[in-house]
């Protein structure tokens, strides 16, 4: 069996730096990242990407 792993919910930078290198292939963001941060959310995405994973 061929199976993708996606995380949706309270996935913090943390998360993804812990879980995307164990094979989590895509992480849904909301309130923990990236609403209601006061910040542009393309600042935001930028840093998420830039993230040492």
């Amino acid at each position: 069996m061929n199976f993708e792993v996606y995380w949706d919910g309270a996935c913090g930078s943390d998360k993804i730096k812990t879980f995307a290198p164990m094979g989590v292939k895509g992480f849904v963001l909301g309130t923990t990242v990236l609403f209601g941060k006061g910040r542009p959310y393309a600042d935001i995405l930028k840093e998420v990407r830039e993230l040492d994973i």
